[in-house]
């Protein structure tokens, strides 16, 4: 490769670079000279469908930054079973708190061909001792990513399967979209259904109970909406139902 061609190079990858550091929330007060300080901290990582980003307990090397793709962090069942923790997907980031922490608490592969960037633990920590500010932006991410914790295990803990399928629903599509759309599948059925705790023949059964409705179509690739007033109903109506605090 030619000299002026691996500058070139150079020159794109930092400004992709600089572009992800700018989308992700823990940076978006930086300058674009502090972001440039970060970018010799920064490692893109390119993984194939499956491919493990790292493993629980393995030594804690930064945090990342999706690019594109999708990973799923999971816990390996006593039966050898991977239970979806989250999904992420970009421009989201995950595993801050490791920050903190000698060994990731998770497993992480990517479900799609994906592209992450790492910002090195060591690096970022220097970086905050500076910007203090930083810290509070993980923290609140931090608290984003628990209330989603809780938020699941309460869905597991009392809401039926139909339930939960359908907050997922809305959760893809929100209520202002259009009546009729479509979400597309990023990734198979068999995850989206231990996400949810349901195992595969419920989802299928929830699927095809729903397009007997006609308030979805399920498709190998995305599940297209088509009632999305009377889906909400059902919902509405399903949550009360199973609602806790509902003594009649």
């Amino acid at each position: 490769m030619s000299k002026e061609k691996e500058e070139f190079c150079l020159t794109a990858r930092s400004v992709v670079i600089e572009g992800v550091l700018r989308r992700c929330r823990i940076f978006s007060g930086l300058s674009l000279e502090e972001i440039q300080k970060l970018l010799p901290c920064t490692k893109l990582i390119y993984l194939e469908k499956d491919q493990v980003l790292f493993r629980e307990r393995q030594p804690v090397l930064g945090f990342y930054i999706m690019i594109c793709g999708s990973i799923m962090v999971y816990r390996l069942t006593g039966e050898g079973k991977e239970q979806p923790i989250h999904i992420f997907y970009p421009p989201e980031s995950f595993a801050e708190a490791c920050l903190v922490a000698d060994g990731y608490p998770a497993d992480a592969k990517a479900l799609l061909p994906s592209q992450v960037l790492l910002i090195a633990k060591t690096e970022l920590q220097n970086l905050i001792r500076c910007r203090p500010e930083i810290a509070l932006r993980i923290i609140g991410l931090m608290s984003n990513h628990l209330r989603k914790l809780v938020d699941k295990l309460d869905s597991l803990s009392w809401k039926d399967a139909e339930v939960r399928f359908i907050q997922w629903i809305f959760k893809q599509s929100p209520i202002d979209n259009p009546p009729s759309t479509f979400i597309p599948l990023l990734i198979p059925k068999k995850i989206l259904a231990a996400e949810l705790g349901i195992t595969s023949e419920t989802l299928s059964r929830i699927l095809a109970k729903l397009t007997n409705e006609q308030l979805i179509r399920s498709e190998p690739k995305k599940i297209i909406i088509l009632a999305k007033e009377k889906l909400l109903k059902k919902l509405e109506d399903r949550f009360e139902e199973a609602s806790p605090f509902n003594y009649q």
